[in-house]
């Protein structure tokens, strides 16, 4: 048996009784188990099993194929958002889409779990804003090792001070500068304020992800539309959620 905190990011009906849960554990990083009986009104797991849910998991861990028991789970939060804001659920489920699809399986991130776990307090309390969300994205890239190059351009190494404007290629991970833009598709174009917003979020230290204020200068709907490009070339194909989220 093993303790860990844990994370639902994903369910699926496994039987009449119970579910395969997708955790993102503290210790383990992403793991799926078996919640056997969870689907009762009754259950052993009362409300820790669900979308969103923190807890204190023990699990049972499986050295083969088979899938992992969840033999104990004591709930610490569930997400609820506040006033029923939309907004903050769905930013919430972003978390956990995040998660899905940019970690992989048994790979633990402990600051990432806690980052993620410290937004989502914040997100049940607090009307979410697009910047809240920015700084969560700034930090899972960051934690992840797939932040693009901001401040020098990623074809010649060059320092990109842009005056008015900055171009952005996707798919080659960040800024390029005017003599490298060339060639490059697609090319966003960042407005120079937008540009420095995303360097200021880029370079706050990881506690900020719990921070509230918007970044004094850029356009939210601009940073929101290149990071939504950045990400959809990360994954290969759209977000579900993008569309969704703040701007």
């Amino acid at each position: 048996m093993e303790r860990t905190a844990a994370l639902v990011i994903r369910l699926v009906p496994w039987s009449e009784a119970s579910y395969v849960v997708e955790l993102f554990t503290r210790r383990f990083g992403k793991v799926e188990a078996v919640a056997k009986g969870a689907r009762r009104a009754k259950n052993p797991f009362d409300t820790a099993v669900e979308l969103l849910a923190v807890s204190d998991a023990v699990l049972l861990r499986k050295r083969s194929e088979a899938l992992d028991i969840l033999a104990e789970a004591k709930l610490e939060f569930r997400f609820r958002p506040p006033g029923g804001r939309l907004e903050n659920l769905y930013a919430a489920y972003y978390v956990a889409e995040m998660l899905q699809v940019l970690t992989e399986p048994e790979d633990a991130q402990p600051s990432l779990f806690d980052a993620a776990v410290a937004v989502l307090e914040l997100w049940r309390r607090r009307e979410i804003n697009p910047w809240m969300v920015f700084r969560w994205e700034t930090a899972a890239l960051k934690l992840l090792g797939v932040q693009p190059s901001l401040a020098h351009c990623v074809e010649c190494g060059q320092r990109v001070v842009p005056k008015t404007r900055v171009a952005f290629a996707p798919v080659h991970g960040g800024v390029v500068c005017d003599r490298c833009r060339g060639g490059k598709r697609p090319l966003l174009v960042l407005s120079a304020p937008t540009w420095k917003a995303w360097m200021a979020l880029a370079q706050e230290p990881l506690a900020a992800v719990t921070s509230t204020g918007p970044v004094r200068v850029g356009s939210s709907g601009e940073l929101r539309a290149v990071l939504n490009q950045y990400l959809a070339h990360l994954r290969g194909k759209p977000w579900r959620m993008h569309p969704l989220l703040p701007r």
